[in-house]
């Protein structure tokens, strides 16, 4: 009876303990996270404490006393710092821990997808082989959507296990108890039933085993050599560079691409409000390489780039937003459901320059921008805590890394990270912007190969005199007021007919700039120059403690990338004048950033039209329209 007793009491806990590892994984994770924390913190600190002990000591020593001062513990004070990002930061630490492994796994897999390809070549390749590295990949993927998710997995596998052993702990002391009975002498060690069979204890429980046991025979087949060749692989024997690359190189090419999103609070105040940040993303670009229409020089500058179509769509089926009691928050009251983020259809055009080019392997980084459509903007009856996106046209900006690998004349693999922006621009409120990253995968397939070989990543280029110009740009703009969104948002009545409303007036913005130009490539020009901004808003500042002005002057430094007739300039500049109420000197930087994209009309003297985007600290403040002419140039 008491054996029995102990078994019951030894089940109960394990299920105790099995039940509570699977309700609480995740907190487990966390607390297992400060308590490793806590033991390195207490570590250092320890050896901290005793080298100044030491250096005290030493300091008051007489000179009869040979005592040695000791060295500063910099592997202690490492401890220490270790120690405390592990107990405040225990959910990024975790996060980031899970986000390096994924990476791991996702190189192992690109790693053995290419040695499966190089092997192609010499013998055919089941597609069961095919298959391990796609698991790992996928097992990647969703390790990167997921980190908390995995990292507790131990634990509920942990838990589930002990259940088990509770259930098999119950029935074994169960019938350790029943054979006890029935047999009086209850002997241990080795016993022999009435069948004849040979028994012994195990656990407390009389297990049997046959008299005699059939043979397993491993029958040789084919397949054991590509067993053994699949196990090569597995350890690197095969080079992932060591193939040959293919001859061909496709005019056009189709990739279809898809991987899990993760949303980016960029700040502690949106921090407050993004609940769930998960997403899904599918996208299919169709590609033009441009190695064929080199004829001035610059396809070879950027190492034969690639222009796209793409258009993508953005499932943030997880994505939601809640305020919850905040004093932040002001008159704002709280709502009772989840506000969404909503889904999104982008239309882009892409740009991929490579980087590096390895037989059959390309690394390339990728920048987009273009347009998108949302499903469900902000809305003060049924989306009041979406402040993300204001409107349903919105403006999109991406960039990534990607690596692609030739397994075919006609299909790469692709691979990589795209990190995507969807704003308003400050045409609408509310404009915080969504920011999300996306691990890809997906295929890219030819549909008109052709005999040229891969174009050089780094071709011979043709010299670029020196030029300088003056250029003269003026922008027409708008933008709607933040103070007007706060206003209506914390510091209106519930009551009041504009209390949290959606209709924000549009102010226009005007620019001139006066640049001076170096263009010293055929790719690069840079220079200085100096920013005029008027804005008709001033005067519909909420009272301000001091004088405003509607005008603002600033000195900017200017780069501009050249593609042909397009171009991409760039500016950081600071204001010498700016009034623009109490809020602008809270709220915005002593200096901006201005973004554009052009395009050139050789046949008109070099005129460009574009546009352009203003912003403090990455904060869109105007969307303009833009035209340029360049008044002077130099020989």
């Amino acid at each position: 009876m008491k054996i029995l007793q102990t078994s019951l009491l030894r089940a109960v806990c394990a299920a105790v303990a099995g039940y509570l590892l699977v309700m609480y994984r995740t907190e487990m994770v966390r607390w297992t996270t400060i308590a490793f924390g806590a033991m390195f913190l207490v570590s250092g600190l320890v050896s901290v404490i005793v080298y100044y002990t030491e250096k005290r000591r030493a300091r008051t020593a007489s000179d009869a006393q040979a005592v040695l001062v000791p060295t500063f513990p910099i592997v202690g004070l490492g401890s220490m710092i270790l120690g405390g990002v592990l107990m405040l930061m225990p959910a990024t630490f975790v996060t980031g821990v899970m986000y390096s492994m994924a990476a791991i796994l996702i190189l192992g897999a690109i790693n053995q997808f290419v040695n499966l390809a190089s092997i192609v070549r010499y013998a055919r390749v089941p597609l069961l082989y095919w298959l391990f590295p796609a698991v790992v990949l996928l097992v990647a993927v969703y390790l990167m959507a997921r980190p908390q998710e995995m990292a507790a997995l131990p634990f509920r596998m942990l838990g589930w296990s002990l259940v088990v052993y509770a259930i098999f702990e119950a029935v074994c002391g169960i019938k350790v108890y029943r054979a006890r009975t029935a047999t009086p002498a209850g002997r241990r060690g080795t016993a022999t039933d009435r069948t004849g069979r040979r028994g012994g204890i195990c656990g407390g429980d009389v297990l049997t085993f046959p008299e005699r046991t059939s043979r397993i025979v491993l029958p040789r087949r084919r397949g054991s050599r590509w067993l053994l060749l699949l196990l090569t692989m597995l350890a690197g024997g095969v080079g992932g560079c060591a193939a040959e690359p293919q001859d061909t190189l496709c005019r056009q090419t189709l990739t279809v691409y898809a991987g899990p999103s993760r949303q980016l609070a960029i700040d502690g105040y949106e921090r407050k409000w993004l609940r769930h940040k998960d997403g899904f993303v599918v996208g299919a670009e169709l590609s033009i390489p441009t190695a064929g229409a080199d004829d001035d020089g610059t396809e070879a500058d950027y190492g034969y780039p690639t222009l796209s179509l793409g258009a993508k769509l953005s499932l943030n089926h997880d994505v939601t937003m809640r305020r919850t009691p905040d004093p932040a928050w002001g008159m704002a009251e709280m709502v009772d459901y989840d506000s969404r983020l909503g889904h999104f259809l982008t239309l882009y055009g892409a740009f991929d320059r490579p980087l590096l080019r390895c037989r059959r392997w390309q690394l390339a980084y990728t920048l987009h921008t273009g347009i998108a459509f949302g499903n469900h903007p902000y809305n003060p009856q049924t989306n009041v805590d979406n402040e993300l996106i204001g409107s349903r046209l919105t403006i999109y900006v991406g960039l990534g890394l990607l690596a692609s690998y030739q397994l075919s004349p006609r299909h790469e693999l692709v691979g990589g990270v795209l990190y995507g922006h969807h704003s308003n621009g400050a045409l609408a409120r509310p404009n915080k912007g969504e920011n999300h990253i996306t691990p890809v995968v997906g295929i890219r397939s030819g549909l008109a190969p052709h005999n040229n070989s891969r174009s050089p990543l780094l071709a011979p280029r043709s010299s670029f005199p020196n030029r300088w110009y003056a250029m003269l740009r003026l922008g027409v703009g708008g933008k709607t007021l933040l103070e007007d969104w706060q206003q209506t948002q914390f510091r209106t009545p519930p009551d009041a007919p504009d209390y949290r409303t959606s209709h924000f007036r549009l102010y226009a913005a005007y620019s001139a700039s006066a640049d001076l130009m170096c263009r010293y490539a055929r790719r690069w020009a840079s220079g200085v120059g100096a920013d005029v901004f008027y804005g008709t808003y001033y005067d519909h500042l909420p009272m301000p403690s001091s004088p405003t002005s509607p005008w603002s002057v600033g000195l900017a430094l200017r780069h501009e990338a050249y593609y042909h007739q397009l171009s991409v300039d760039m500016s950081l500049g600071a204001y010498l004048f700016r009034r623009m109420g109490d809020h602008a000197r809270e709220v915005e930087k002593p200096y901006y950033e201005r973004i554009g994209l052009s395009y050139h009309f050789p046949r008109w003297g070099g005129l460009r039209v574009g546009f352009s985007i203003k912003a403090h600290l990455t904060k869109a403040d105007i969307t303009e329209f833009v035209v340029g002419f360049p008044f002077w140039q130099g020989k």
